[in-house]
């Protein structure tokens, strides 16, 4: 195994482990995997010709030389409060769970447990959201991708005396429930496990005690950086760094945007690696100074009638159902203005409505063998005039859920286009028009269509 590259991503799989038993408190073979972590990057590190990424991997090599001496000082305190060699209860435990990131000394136990805090927003597991789970938004899904994948597959193009670098600052703006957060999940699932992806909001950051927000902001640059290459998702951004000279802007408001300026892009630490991802539903909320940080703004607009079509078929992809793909154009074309969340919610609706249909039903069809699970031999459908072909059963719901052979044999009718637009009668759109005249005449003046 000679190319760096390639050795590298042994050597983050094995930090992946470590760290799994690490915050199980198995400190042996936490041990055991950063020791053979870093015998893995002192050999990357050795072989790799490309000056821009060096400087990472040294940083992580600190990192986990630093937590493997730790673990080894906890092992010795294990060994010799229990010579028999069992599990260590109390403060060397403790200590493995709940501490500050690899490489950072706590200066006190109030640092200490805003450590522990934020290491909480690190994302563990990975979301299940692939890039084409995303219905539309080629450009915002182009621009993530290049910010995130590329300098780790093709770290070489970012080398040398060349200006090309990834973006620092994303800002993903637009009405609510378009697919900001979404698209954040996205990247968190296919960065990879050499990226550690930190989803923050402001319960996350904001406190009522002067001076601990902006402390926090640190914090949170400082973790940022230990386990950098990583990709910081702030959701609801505007919440904490409104427009300065507002009239009802407190102190500690000040001093947590202040802060938020410094480590973003001022004389602050390097963000060499980290990718600021922010969200917001009201950008002319922030301040001019954060928007300056944030490089790339991207307008994430309501779907068109195409991306709702795309996204209605995703929602009922494992639903039965019998609606045509000309019916599922109808309900498409009639959802004006509609988010991409009003369409889950739409489908929800509808689903709703089957339920409906299910408790009203009085003419039960035996329904061979059962569509869901063959081992029950039949199964209870609701009669409808597209219902399969079988013995009739006059009962009712209150009969059916009263009989115990029944009962579990009883099953949804598939869903039908009357019972999608029964849903549409009651779901509408979450959006105006004046909201998305607002929009677009933001994007004139800042953004770019994500689209």
């Amino acid at each position: 195994m000679s190319d760096p590259q390639e050795i590298a991503g042994k050597e983050f799989e094995l930090i992946k482990k470590a760290h799994e038993y690490d915050l199980a408190n198995n400190v042996a073979l936490a041990l055991e995997n950063y020791t053979k972590a870093l015998e893995y990057l002192k050999l990357a590190l050795k072989t790799c010709r490309i000056d821009t990424i060096k400087p990472l991997w040294r940083q992580k090599f600190t990192e986990v030389l630093d937590r493997a001496e730790q673990l080894k000082g906890i092992q010795k305190g294990e060994t010799a409060n229990n010579p028999q060699g069992g599990a260590a209860s109390g403060s060397g435990a403790k200590s493995a769970g709940h501490r500050p990131p690899d490489g950072q000394a706590p200066e006190n136990k109030e640092d200490e447990a805003m450590f522990a805090t934020l290491s909480g927003a690190i994302v563990m597991e990975k979301p299940d959201v692939k890039w084409e789970h995303v219905a539309g938004l080629e450009e915002a899904k182009r621009v993530l991708r290049d910010s995130t994948e590329l300098p780790l597959e093709f770290p070489h193009l970012y080398s040398g005396d060349s200006a090309l670098e990834p973006w620092k600052g994303i800002l993903l703006y637009g009405p609510p429930g378009t697919g900001k957060t979404y698209l954040a999940k996205a990247v968190a699932t296919n960065t990879g496990d050499s990226t550690t992806f930190l989803s923050i909001s402001s319960a996350n950051l904001v406190s009522k005690w002067v001076g601990e927000s902006a402390k926090l902001v640190k914090v949170l640059f400082t973790l940022a950086r230990q386990k950098a290459p990583s990709v910081v998702f702030i959701d609801e951004i505007d919440s904490m760094t409104t427009k300065r000279g507002e009239g009802n802007k407190s102190e500690s408001s000040s001093q947590l945007l202040t802060e938020f300026l410094t480590q973003m892009d001022g004389c602050g630490p390097s963000t060499e690696g980290i990718l600021i991802l922010g969200a917001t539903n009201t950008p002319w909320e922030l301040d001019r100074a954060i928007l300056s940080r944030f490089q790339k703004k991207i307008y994430i607009p309501l779907p068109d009638a195409k991306v709702r079509l795309h996204m209605l078929s995703i929602h009922l992809r494992n639903e039965r159902t019998n609606i045509s793909e000309k019916g599922l154009k109808e309900i498409a074309l009639n959802t004006d203005n509609f988010s991409a969340r009003d369409l889950k919610a739409l489908v929800q609706g509808a689903l709703q409505e089957v339920l409906l249909d299910f408790k009203n039903a009085t003419k039960w069809v035996k329904v061979k063998p059962h569509p869901m699970d063959a081992s029950l031999g039949y199964a209870l459908m609701p009669q409808t005039p597209d219902s399969p072909n079988g013995e009739i059963l006059n009962i009712t719901f209150d009969q059916i859920r009263q009989n115990d052979e029944y009962r579990p044999r009883s099953c949804l009718p598939v869903m039908n286009i009357q019972q999608i637009k029964r849903g549409l009668e009651r779901q509408k759109s979450s959006v105006s028009n004046a909201d998305l005249k607002e929009f677009e005449e933001w994007t004139q003046k800042f953004g770019t269509e994500g689209v």
